[in-house]
Order: C-alpha cells, then sequence, then structure tokens
C-alpha cells in the first residue's frame, strides 16, 4: 500500500509503470494510478532517458540489479528494504550513486513490526479515540 499511495504524490508525473505483474495486472494498474504506460520488462524504465526517478518495489532478490541498472543510467532511486542482500552490494550501489550524483534512498515500513502492532493493540483496547501518534526512531 505504500508504494501506491506514493504513486499518488502530486509531485511525481507518471510515466511508467513495469515489472514483475501479469501485463493484464500492469495495465490494470497503470490505468487506476494514471500511468501514461505499462511495460513488463523493467529494463525499459531503466533505459528511457526521459525518467530520471524510480520507485522499486520487486522482489528483494531483484534489487540489486535492477537498482544498478537505473543508477548506472543516472536515475534516482528509491527502494523498500531489504535494498541487496549483502553489505558489499550495498557498498557498491551507494559508490555508483555517489559517482552519478544520484539519490540512492531506502524505505523501511514498520506498521507490521512487533512494537508498532502492539502499540495498536493498546491504542485500539484502550482508547476511545486517537488523534494523532508521534514517534521518534534515534541512531547514532
Amino acid at each position: 500500500m505504500y508504494i501506491l499511495l506514493q504513486m499518488q504524490s502530486p509531485l511525481l508525473s507518471l510515466g511508467m509503470l513495469g515489472g514483475v505483474l501479469t501485463t493484464r495486472e500492469g495495465k490494470e494498474l497503470a490505468t487506476k494510478f494514471h500511468f501514461d504506460a505499462y511495460v513488463h520488462d523493467w529494463k525499459i524504465i531503466a533505459k528511457d532517458a526521459s525518467i530520471d526517478f524510480v520507485i522499486i518495489s520487486t522482489p528483494h532478490e531483484l534489487h540489486y540489479e535492477q537498482i544498478k541498472a537505473c543508477l548506472l543510467a543516472g536515475k534516482h532511486v528509491h527502494v523498500d528494504k531489504p535494498p541487496t542482500r549483502s553489505y558489499d552490494q550495498f557498498a557498491e550501489l551507494r559508490s555508483i550513486a555517489k559517482k552519478k550524483g544520484v539519490i540512492f534512498s531506502v524505505h523501511a515500513q514498520m506498521k507490521y513490526m512487533t512494537g508498532m502492532m502492539r502499540m495498536k493493540h493498546i491504542l485500539e483496547s484502550d482508547f476511545s479515540a486517537i488523534y494523532q501518534v508521534n514517534g521518534y526512531f534515534w541512531q547514532k
């Protein structure tokens, strides 16, 4: 759901949707979310010079190849975690992004983590109405 909400942002111009969906599913989603087109082969998106930002939300085993191709093509990349299967792959991608001068960002969705599920349960059972919840995570 996160990726679908992100795609509805007024800040993005949605050129192509592509990936590992069936062609029928891809075309339906492209129509629903107002993409110009659906392409089954993600490499077409990586090679398309008119696309400068890519959101990757595919099975983890595909991330490394897809991210690398997009970064090498000079595209900004945002991907769901984990971005790669090893630190060495991640370091390589980070280096490519730095050399190309593009952004390489990783999203970690936390709503299904144990602590978040517990907080949701407590809030739903002990309060009559919730108006706002703020959470902060600090790392050194």
